[in-house]
């Protein structure tokens, strides 16, 4: 995917996370659970499974096909060897001989198709005269054997090439989900949730934050470099609006000119955190997830402690829901 759909998606994300925690007071409109909910969970489901596919790695094909190309090459090499010695002294023919006759950079230069053919050509020639090649030290077997590997690498040969055409398949199935989401949300959730601007004001708003477009790989911003001064081993409980779940992101960074220790969390309390210590030295960044920072659920509050007691922390909080 390319910047512009991972930011959809990761929009998508957000509002099937809105609509599956807030799905108790969203049950007043049974379409959204029955109907809505289910179609976009199908859908970022959908998106991620081709966006995997479409990001495969064809490596593996690839290696598979070159393995096989150097048996054939190998192969080809020895026998037609034998049979050019075969129709220069046994039998001479030079047309037959110059037919066979082939060094390995010959064949290494060939491209893929065009050695197929050449070696299929070879196989035809000495597949006739295999047992009388013993003399130049091939075999029955051996002339079987380079049969075998060319249809190896003959069933093979489309592989890679099918494997890119998969994955380019995939990546244009990302962009039609992709398309339906957003008509989804567009035309069908946007409409029904509008209900709720009146009826919960608060929660419309929340989902409208999950609603936006985040251009920024980070989420929305709250609180846009709120700078905070937490007095010398003192708490302070921090407002956050909409709630901040688990997978939120909170960003505390050390203004001051001393190092600070803060202890953090997110919480649905005053005081109430599960004790993520973060030692900041001037200008350092704390950057986690709200559930590196202490907090599994909803919560509408950051709890901060400056634990160091000597001095006053003063740092610059940013919160992208």
């Amino acid at each position: 995917m390319n910047d512009i759909e991972i930011e959809r998606v990761g929009m998508f994300v957000k509002v099937k996370t809105f609509l599956n925690r807030k799905a108790a007071q969203l049950a007043a409109t049974p379409i959204i659970g029955s109907t809505l909910q289910p179609a976009l969970g199908t859908l970022v489901q959908d998106i991620m499974e081709e966006d995997e596919d479409a990001s495969s790695s064809i490596s593996g094909n690839t290696e598979l096909k070159r393995q096989l190309r150097q048996q054939v090459e190998n192969r080809a090499f020895e026998v037609g060897a034998a049979v050019a010695a075969y129709y220069t002294l046994t039998v001479p023919n030079p047309v037959l001989r110059e037919k066979c006759d082939y060094q390995r950079s010959d064949l290494a230069r060939l491209r893929d198709m065009i050695l197929y053919v050449k070696v299929a050509k070879l196989h035809e020639i000495a597949d006739p005269i295999k047992s009388l090649l013993a003399p130049f030290g091939i075999t029955l077997t051996d002339v079987d054997d380079l049969g075998v590997a060319l249809s190896d690498y003959f069933a093979d040969l489309e592989n890679p090439r099918d494997a890119i055409g998969e994955r380019a398949a995939s990546g244009r199935q990302v962009e039609r989900l992709i398309d339906q989401t957003m008509e989804l949300i567009d035309t069908q959730l946007d409409v029904v949730m509008k209900v709720y601007a009146q009826r919960d004001p608060e929660l419309y708003d929340y989902y409208q934050n999950a609603r936006k477009i985040d251009q920024t790989g980070g989420g929305t911003v709250a609180d846009e470099d709120e700078e905070i001064t937490i007095a010398a081993g003192q708490w302070l409980n921090v407002p956050l609006s909409p709630e901040v779940m688990a997978d939120s992101r909170l960003v505390v960074t050390n203004l001051a000119a001393n190092t600070v220790n803060i202890e953090a969390g997110i919480s649905s309390i005053d005081n109430g955190y599960s004790g993520f210590n973060e030692l900041l030295n001037p200008g350092q960044q704390g950057d986690r997830t709200a559930l590196a920072w202490g907090y599994a659920g909803p919560g509408n509050r950051l709890v901060l402690n400056n634990t160091l007691g000597a001095a006053n922390a003063t740092v610059r909080l940013k919160v992208y829901f």
